[in-house]
């Protein structure tokens, strides 16, 4: 029978081995859990990964419980001294204030069970929140409900209308401070949680050492003996019936729990067996912590979903009903006699099919040879070029406007437009002379208070100061430009290998040059408005030739002259990019073009300025990309080893 489920995870080894049940899980049922079962870690290491992701369900989350301390002081100061408002005297009967001279506990509890337990107590209500809010997603209808559609046997699952049949199993190592810090606190935690029904269990699970290992003489390692030894005393003596867990939480809410053991069965495992060379060891000799892990992991499994719990309570032993119970076991010479009969151990033989570690490194392969192609070139060279000069004509073309075309107003361009349509209007009626159409033409359109070209494109005037004012607006448009640019050739890296980073890099090497030539055609300075280019001579000769006056030819030679006068002045005022029209707009358009190549960071690098750092460029951008897929490459292949 599949009961509600609570796997509580306490420090480093607690966690990792609630990550070796989601793997299991997720064999078992292709997601990571059942909606009536809930992951919780209690990891007093903040940056401990627990390995979520933003596409997983909630019970398939570890949730977290950071039960870290930036900073000790506080308690020294308030929590342990009497009279001040913050004083808890349930606190001060048991820490040492020598414990409090370590500044912080942030990356574990320093092999300190003393400091386990209270990076729980300064975290409690986080923690209590959190087992809460775990007991109610496990036994809501909706839950029960969830998982009754993923399972194949519904029949299977057991769960009791009235929340009861609840079951807790709470698991780490006994050798570090955190978990044999806290276990006895979180233990009457759930027993007041959930009740103390036949239904309802709460299992503790612990690795530990072994007589053998515990007599190795490193400091470490009798540290960590200690904290066993310690964690089991104290075990022991909860276990004895006459003991009440008697406690006044941080939260000031008593827990008193009289003649309750805090676990219905407790169980330990070590790293090695009592039959000489059965270890758990890795080929280099080393202690392979992460099979011991799995150990316990797959028995966890065969518990909660194998239903392995029901028949094992067949067979177990009822401590409590066992003639003798609550005085001392008898025990060979030269051991404790005062431990209680209340703990076990287990081992566990498995078939297990790996299905999980096969396809783990069947696509370990897979994805090394597929950040390959994505690190790879795959397009010709003289293909990239075209590409990189087309995207920047675009590119150009369609962002260049930006300085002359106000929102909502009329282009700056058409406006020029519409007054040359004018003049040439005005310059083509006959009669003026070649010296009355140089003066027109110097100073149109000054009509109606109106300046002329001139000073429309001269600095100060109004055209010079629209495009003053909007070339910040064409910066971003290009800026923005190039970001599409940069998103759409990343967008083209897809899993048949035909478009590698490389050849991103390689487009937008081609890509800086072509804007290169651009701005090579920039002016570095305001172009002139005169309008010197403009030659009136063979006008004024033709004005002034007698024989084509002789032969009647004279009003036509001076009408020619005057047509290409007025051509070469529309041609001169707002023609190609050579026109004043044109070359103001370049240079304008020069610092802008100056910091996409910045931007872009292959030809030029962004000027060194005081203050903070400039966003990456694009190619350092590109450069962390292939670093990643590099470091991806390396961490499959070392992945794959591990398999």
């Amino acid at each position: 029978m599949i009961k509600p489920t609570l796997f509580v995870g306490l420090g480093t080894t607690g966690t990792k081995i609630l990550k070796s049940l989601r793997q299991l899980m997720a064999e078992e049922y292709t997601s990571k859990g059942l909606p009536i079962f809930r992951y919780v870690s209690i990891e007093t290491d903040g940056a401990f990964d627990l390995e979520n992701t933003e596409h997983m369900e909630d019970y398939e989350r570890i949730m977290a419980v950071r039960a870290t301390i930036n900073n000790t002081a506080p308690i020294q100061q308030h929590k342990l001294t009497p009279g001040d408002p913050l004083y808890n005297p349930h606190l001060a009967e048991w820490l040492n204030p020598e414990l409090l001279k370590m500044p912080f506990f942030k990356a574990g509890a320093a092999n300190i069970r003393m400091a386990g337990r209270l990076c729980l107590w300064e975290n409690w209500a986080d923690m209590g929140r959190t087992l809460v809010a775990a007991y109610g997603a496990i036994i809501a209808p909706e839950s029960m409900a969830a998982t009754l559609n993923m399972l194949k046997n519904p029949a299977d699952v057991g769960i009791s209308g009235d929340g009861s049949g609840i079951h807790v199993y709470i698991v780490g190592s006994l050798c570090g401070g955190s978990c044999s810090g806290m276990l006895v606190d979180v233990a009457y935690f759930f027993r007041t949680l959930i009740g103390g029904g036949n239904a309802n269990k709460v299992y503790g699970i612990f690795t530990m050492y072994d007589a053998g290992l515990a007599a190795a003489r490193d400091a470490a390692t009798a540290v960590r003996a200690a904290n066993c030894y310690a964690a089991l005393a104290e075990l022991n003596y909860y276990n004895h019936p006459e003991t009440t867990y008697d406690v006044i939480t941080p939260n000031r809410l008593p827990i008193r729990a009289p003649e309750q053991p805090p676990f219905d069965y407790t169980m330990f495992v070590s790293r090695s067996g009592k039959i000489p060379g059965h270890k758990f060891v890795l080929p280099n000799g080393g202690f392979d912590e992460d099979s011991l892990n799995l150990m316990v992991a797959l028995n966890l499994f065969a518990e909660a979903a194998g239903d392995t719990d029901g028949k094992k309570a067949a067979i177990r032993v009822n401590f409590e009903g066992y003639p003798g119970f609550g005085e001392p076991k008898p025990v060979p010479a030269g051991e404790l006699a005062t431990m209680m009969r209340s703990f076990a151990s287990f081992g566990l033989t498995a078939v297990w099919y790996p299905k999980y570690r096969i396809s783990s490194a069947a696509s370990c392969l897979v994805s090394q040879k597929l950040c390959k192609n994505w690190l790879g070139t795959h397009v010709p060279v003289d293909g990239i070029a075209a590409d990189a000069k087309r995207e920047w004509d675009t590119t150009l073309e369609g962002n260049i406007d930006a300085l002359t075309s106000p929102v909502g107003q009329p282009s700056l361009k058409g406006q020029i437009d519409s007054l040359l349509s004018r003049a040439r209007q005005e310059f083509s009626q006959p009669g003026a002379t070649a010296q009355q159409l140089a003066r027109r033409m110097s100073t149109f359109p000054d009509g109606k208070g109106e300046s002329s070209f001139r000073e429309k494109f001269g600095e100060g005037g109004q055209y010079f100061a629209l495009m003053e004012m909007r070339q910040d607006v064409c910066r971003q448009q290009f800026l923005g430009a190039i970001e599409r640019t940069l998103n759409n050739q990343l967008a083209k890296i897809d899993f048949q290998g035909t478009y590698g980073l490389a050849d991103i890099q390689a487009f937008f090497e081609r890509f800086d040059k072509e804007i290169e030539k651009t701005l090579e055609a920039c002016p570095v300075s305001p172009p002139s408005s005169h309008l010197g280019r403009l030659n009136f001579d063979p006008m004024r000769q033709a004005e002034n030739n007698r024989w084509t006056k002789f032969i009647g030819l004279q009003a036509q030679s001076i009408e020619k002259h005057r047509k290409e006068l007025i051509d070469t002045y529309c041609q001169l005022i707002s023609g190609d990019r050579n026109s004043i029209y044109g070359s103001l707009r370049n240079y304008f358009l020069r610092p802008v073009l100056q910091e996409v190549r910045e931007k872009l960071g292959f030809g030029v690098l962004p000027e060194k300025v005081d203050g903070p750092k400039p966003p990456p460029t694009i190619k350092q951008r590109l450069d962390q990309i292939a670093d990643n897929l590099n470091g991806c490459v390396g961490q499959f292949a070392a992945r794959y080893k591990s398999h």
